[in-house]
Parts: C-alpha cells; structure tokens; sequence
C-alpha cells in the first residue's frame, strides 16, 4: 500500500493519510486541518479562509475546507452570523476525524503564558491563559495527579477528557488541547468570560430570572442534553455553575467529570453521583438510572432560575432528601400555568411518566410559542442578556475573590525537563493528540478510546456510598 501511495505522490512519507474530500495521498508536511470541522485535506481542497465564529475570535480569518466555508461564508465571500444550515454543519463536523485542537498540534506547558485565575474546585483550578505563538486566549483546567489518585478520581478524568474530546455542538464546551506535567494535567477549552449563570443569578436583585431570560437559557439547554444524550452521555451534573455564558450571552455546558457514557439505549448505571440540590430522586433511592436524571435536574435549574432557590431546598441535606422523595411540589403565585406545568412534567418522581423526550420538551406551550429552535441552534436568537464585558479577554463577569489571588501561588509551576511531559502510561496517554511511547511524538490521525475504561486497580474508590460534590 505504501509503495503504491508513494508512487502517486513522490513525497508520501507513510503518515500523511488521505484528503477527505479528493482522497489523494498527503505528505505529512503539505497536510492541513479544517478549523472548523477538523477534517484532514489537501493544499487544494482546503484552500479557503473565513472566519469560524463559534470557534475564534470575531472576524479572525481561519483556513477551512469547501463545505465549511459554504457554511460560513455568503455566495458573495462575505461572513455570515451563523451557518446557514447548523445542522448539516453539525453533521459535517461529527463525522470528521477528530483532534483535540482541531488540527495535528502537540503543545505544552511552556506554550502558554498562564494569567489570570478564574475558578477552583476540589482537584484543581482553571486560569485564563494566552497561547504565545497566536496570542489566542483560553480557559486552561489544571488538575493536580496526586490529589485525583487520592480521592479516586482518575476515572472520571480519562472520561471527562475522552467525551470533550467528541464534542462539537454550540452549546457544549469545546476541548483545543490536552497535555500534562510529571504532576499535572492540562484541560486547554474556550474562554467564556460571560460568567457562571451562578454569578448572574447572584447579582439578581430576588436571585431569580425574568421569565423571558430564564425561558432562553433552558432552551439552549435542552439543546445541549439532546445532543449529549444522542451520544449515548448522561451528563449528571447540570446546575448553574456549570453552564458558563460567552460574551455575546449565550450558554455552553461545561464539566463533564460526572458524566457517564451507556452504549446501548438498554443500558442504565447504579452510581450515587451529583450536587445534592439537582440530584433525581432515582439517584437518591439508589435505584439505576439512565440520561432521565438529566431532565429532572433541567426542571429544578429552570425553577431556580423562576423563583430564585432550587425545589424542596433545606439546608440539612438529609432533609431535602426526604423532602425530594415524598412532599408536594410547590410554587410561589407569580408563577404563570404553563410554568408550572412544565415544572410539574420534568419534576416528575416517576422517571417514565417525567417529560423527558425532547420533541415533547420543544413544544410545551411555556416554549413553543417563544422560542425557534431552528434559529436558536443557529445562534441567530440574540440573547435577552448581554454580559458586560469590554472585550473576548475581559474579566468583569468573573468573581473577584479568584481573579484577585496570584496564579503564581495557586498554581506552582517547577521547571522540569520536555520528556516528563510526553507519554504517561499511568494517565492512558492523556496528552492529545496521543504521543508515541518510544519518541513523544505525535500519532497522526490517532483517536482516543479510553473512554469509560475502568482505572488501574487500586487508583479508584468506588463511588456508590458517596455524593461527589463538585
């Protein structure tokens, strides 16, 4: 194969592949990627520039291939707001080969010029950082290894990177790159500094939303679970921290170090996981469940965001478990019917009676009669909230009490050589894309699978007795 390849192509090294669209050979060094779809293409048939929207900074000119740039640009050359047709632009990008960042790219720590903190959780912290070579800024995860090792969470991290790794939706946090340290890991993803819905819910004067406000930000929800649970991912921890806003005021999900991938629509898991104010009341039971969880905690963020405080909240945690399981669901009299309808159906106890299919969710009369879906995939709803912000690297909508502290003292970073950061077999290679053991080089075309894959013996606690807090 490789020596007819060769003949076709005088500088075919054996590692190039094929163009998606002509198939013809390529040289590793004449190959380039699409930024918007990702797919690996000739000079010829990815000679295009236009701007990605969702992807990079507003009017930054990026070299994509002919059916993205179909997507994005007008017949006269000029860039629109928004692909004409979002779902066959989806489609194109989901069945593209792949990469963390887009394109064949390894980075690593020395890459970056990490600045500003903007948030910490239990295993680590995420810093606003600039890409030296392209100036380009991100939001950058920093997880500490030993720490995940000591609480069993080696698990959920492979996961998590593996089903960011798949992911192209509007709505759902993209992943560039992923790399590590001889004591960290590196989760590279988009900068959105329109702030957590948490912040926003906070500023508000009763902690609670105008309808119209909250109706947005439920809807591009369920547009973000519909495509997770296509996948066959439960998500398993929505709840207003983690659904961040960009800049322009639409959502994306984020976090996805709970979520679980099931491989047949039969499957169901049994694990005891979540935030105590959104967990469904099967979790609570210990009964197994399936991506129906997901619609629950929709239903107690969207009353949250109605009425300021999530459904059956006490503060003895005990309590609002019990509350869940067995009082009646109330509502405050401002409350229109349809509002309470829609309450009541994803709120259900019984997750086969709960309103849990999207098309049905789409056109319940709190939603169908404000919302185009269409368009609101398309992004061409403008949001009912523009956060304020000066520019794609303002800080104003992140809380002070992070970006104030010193990253240098939350985030020691201690020189070590470039081969302690190339292939960590104990991580399952977690650089991307995937580094041969024997060079730490690059794997051209390589794909992950460690998706799911059960944790050496001895690095995970099982969770099953325990709610994870994150």
């Amino acid at each position: 194969m490789g020596n007819d390849e060769a003949k076709l192509n005088p500088n075919w090294d054996g590692q190039g592949g094929h163009c998606s669209n002509c198939r013809e050979p390529l040289n590793i060094l004449d190959k380039h990627h699409c930024r918007s779809c990702g797919k690996v293409f000739c000079h010829r048939c990815s000679s295009f520039k236009t701007a990605v929207p969702q992807y990079y900074k507003e009017n930054e000119r990026k070299r994509v291939c002919k059916q993205c740039h179909e997507n994005l640009t007008t017949s006269n050359g000029k860039v629109k707001s928004s692909p004409s047709s979002s779902n066959d632009l989806i489609a194109h990008i989901n069945t593209a080969d792949r990469t963390f960042s887009g394109y064949l790219e390894h980075v690593k720590l020395g890459d970056f010029e990490m600045q500003t903190l903007i948030g910490t959780g239990k295993y680590g912290k995420v810093v606003k950082a600039k890409k030296k070579d392209s100036g380009e800024i991100y939001a950058v995860k920093v997880l500490d290894k030993k720490r995940l090792k000591e609480w069993g969470e080696v698990r959920h991290t492979l996961t998590e990177r593996s089903i960011l790794m798949k992911l192209a939706h509007p709505f759902l946090m993209k992943l560039r790159f992923a790399f590590q340290t001889s004591d960290q890991l590196y989760l590279v993803m988009d900068l959105m500094n329109g702030g957590e819905l948490f912040y926003h819910l906070q500023q508000q004067p009763e902690r609670r939303f105008p309808e119209d406000r909250a109706r947005f930000y439920a809807a591009e929800i369920v547009l973000g679970l519909e495509h997770l649970h296509s996948k066959g991912i439960i998500y398993r921890d929505l709840k207003p921290e983690n659904v961040l806003l960009d800049r322009e005021g639409h959502i994306r999900l984020t976090d996805f170090g709970l979520s679980k991938e099931l491989h047949k629509e039969t499957d169901r898991t049994k694990t005891f996981c979540g935030t105590a104010e959104y967990l469904a009341p099967e979790i609570i039971a210990g009964d197994e469940y399936d991506y129906k969880v997901d619609y629950w905690s929709l239903g107690a963020l969207i009353y949250e965001m109605l009425t300021g405080w999530p459904p059956f909240y006490a503060e003895d945690v005990q309590k609002m478990y019990n509350l869940k399981m067995n009082a009646k669901l109330g509502f405050p009299p401002y409350l229109n019917s349809n509002a309470k309808n829609l309450l009541f159906r994803l709120l259900d106890r019984n997750p086969d009676i709960r309103l849990t299919v999207p098309a049905s969710i789409k056109a319940h009369t709190w939603f169908n009669k404000a919302i185009n879906w269409e368009k609101l995939l398309q992004m061409k709803i403008k949001p009912p909230y523009t956060p304020t912000v000066s520019s794609s690297e303002s800080l104003g909508c992140i809380d002070i009490n992070f970006t104030r502290r010193s990253v240098a003292v939350e985030i020691p970073v201690k020189t070590e050589p470039e081969e302690a950061a190339k292939y960590d077999e104990e991580w399952g290679g977690f650089s991307y894309p995937p580094l041969y053991p024997e060079t730490g080089m690059p794997i051209p075309g390589a794909s992950s699978d460690s998706d799911n894959q059960d944790p050496e013996p001895g690095l995970s606690k099982s969770l099953d007795q325990d709610v994870v807090y994150i």
